[in-house]
């Protein structure tokens, strides 16, 4: 596990505990609030559920082809050519 991982399993465990603490003594917080409270821990919960999406990601130090030959073509073009 890294240590991104271990971090997200452990906030995970803190936002369980919250929620069930709110579950357990809904007494000790206010009604209005409660109900929004519980739905911001689980959609966090569920946030940290997802696996982290790699989609359309690079490694560092590595530029896309389109965005490389866009910059050619620009250095290219804005060049003066000397005659003699």
């Amino acid at each position: 596990m890294t240590d991104m991982q271990r971090a997200a399993a452990r906030r995970r465990e803190e936002l369980e505990m919250f929620r069930d603490w709110m579950h357990s003594h809904p007494h000790r917080s206010d009604p209005d609030v409660r109900p929004a409270a519980i739905d911001w821990l689980n959609s966090h919960i569920a946030e940290l559920d997802k696996p982290q999406e790699m989609k359309n990601t690079l490694r560092p130090g590595r530029v896309r082809l389109r965005a490389r030959l866009r910059s050619l073509v620009t250095l290219i073009l804005t060049q003066t050519t000397r005659v003699e």
